[in-house]
């Protein structure tokens, strides 16, 4: 199965948009969201362990990816 992000979003009340955010790793993470139990998961850039991929989540490893790259 696959996930979207807007899709997993707009299951939050009132409207959140991920603009501080390149479409780039928008996509990027995205693509890594899998399906395990029926349920969308990810894996974390920090621990390297699967987690739930619920909006905070999504935008935690958005975080991290973006730190990683413009900070190294």
């Amino acid at each position: 199965m696959s996930y979207k992000i807007h899709e997993i979003l707009k299951n939050v009340n009132g409207k959140y948009e991920l603009t501080l955010f390149t479409n780039k790793n928008i996509d990027w993470l995205e693509k890594q969201i899998f399906d395990k139990g029926g349920k969308p998961y990810l894996k974390c850039l920090g621990s390297d362990k699967d987690r739930p991929a619920k909006p905070e989540e999504i935008v935690r490893q958005l975080w991290i990816k973006k730190i990683i790259e413009e900070y190294h």
